[in-house]
């Protein structure tokens, strides 16, 4: 009986070749399931392609704003200017196939539909000052709280509503609301000015308040993160997630000292909403601050809290009406508010959440 014919070379390298190849994207699969980083940084991309890392999304808006030679824009925001916020494989379905959400100004320069400049007879006008948070980084439009707002004061009304979203419009801190109402938002005869609120124009404040053992105070995401989103292990992750939390040795961040410590930022912020109560008191203008929360560890252990009250005190002696929207966020699980593992701002759940808090506050303080 003759010896079985060895496989010919070719076809020896071949299958060897196949075998490495398999065994490397068995090791790259593993690799992608256990370690930090999953996920690539969101960027920002033009209708050209060109992309900026969503990181520098203040500088990017600033500087597209300022590029018509010698005209003075109503905003800092480049009218019919379109963008797209664009994430590595997210999770949630308002989301295009591309992964991007669509930023879309109008011919005024605001990210929001058009309407007139002039208020129109009869119309319930609000503007709504803010950041990356009323601006509605990470979300379509219509979900933005902003919207959510104008659609229920309009369906508690006979006459028109319009809320004009001057998120990132009028800038992207408290001082620079003040110049840009002066010189244009009073223009748009606003009823009511909201200004939406985020914490760490208080200080330094990380958006997040975990510590898996890192030495940073604000780390990004983990590999428990990872693995809650990518694989079948979700439910046994995310039970480990909420065991690792519930630790009573886990680090505790104390954000009320981190702004007693340095006031520098917190002492600015208190001198410009001094000041803008002060304008929109002269101009007749009703003057209301949200106070947004950080979408993180949202339980009875909240460490953002001390800044609420750091807040409340100050719009109480200063006479300033204020709505903290914490209340409506306690104890949901802040992974399913976030917009993406690598971009803790609200989604299109958390928007809605502040648009109707707001809502509801002003219903019950007409």
């Amino acid at each position: 009986m003759s010896a079985p014919e060895k496989p010919r070379l070719p076809a020896r390298i071949a299958s060897a070749l196949l075998g490495l190849v398999l065994s490397l994207g068995l090791v790259e699969l593993g690799v992608r399931i256990v370690r930090p980083g999953l996920w690539d940084k969101p960027v920002l991309r033009d209708l050209d392609g060109q992309e900026q890392p969503l990181s520098s999304v203040i500088g990017y808006f600033r500087e597209a704003g300022m590029t018509k030679d010698g005209e003075r824009l109503l905003t800092n925001l480049l009218p019919h200017m379109v963008v797209r916020g664009c994430y590595d494989r997210p999770e949630w379905d308002y989301f295009d196939d591309d992964g991007c959400v669509e930023y879309r100004m109008n011919s005024l320069g605001f990210r929001d539909e058009e309407f007139a400049r002039e208020r129109p007879d009869g119309e319930l006008r609000v503007l709504a000052l803010g950041d990356s948070f009323t601006f509605g980084l990470g979300v379509q439009q219509a979900d933005v709280w902003t919207e959510v707002l104008e659609e229920r004061l309009a369906a508690g009304r006979d006459g028109s509503v319009q809320v004009i979203n001057a998120g990132f419009a009028c800038g992207a801190f408290p001082h620079t609301y003040l110049p840009w109402l002066e010189a244009a938002g009073l223009s748009l005869s606003p009823d009511v000015v909201i200004l939406g609120f985020c914490l760490n124009d208080m200080g330094e404040i990380p958006m997040i308040a975990y510590d898996f053992g890192g030495a940073s105070a604000q780390p990004g995401p983990s590999a428990l993160w990872n693995l809650w989103k990518r694989t079948a292990l979700r439910r046994q992750v995310e039970q480990a997630v909420k065991d690792k939390l519930s630790d009573p040795t886990a680090k505790q961040f104390d954000f009320g000292r981190v702004v007693e410590q340095d006031p520098t930022i917190w002492n600015a912020t208190q001198a410009a909403l001094a000041s803008l109560h002060e304008l929109t008191q002269q101009h007749g203008v009703r003057f209301v601050i949200a106070v947004f929360p950080m979408i993180s560890r949202l339980s009875s252990d909240y460490p953002y809290a001390p800044l609420h009250d750091m807040m409340a005190r100050y719009c109480d002696e200063q006479g300033i009406e204020m709505i903290d929207l914490v209340a409506p966020f306690m104890g949901l699980e802040d992974l399913d508010l976030w917009v993406h593992p690598t971009d803790q701002h609200p989604n299109d759940v958390g928007q809605a959440l502040m648009g109707e808090a707001i809502a509801d506050w002003l219903e019950q303080h007409p």
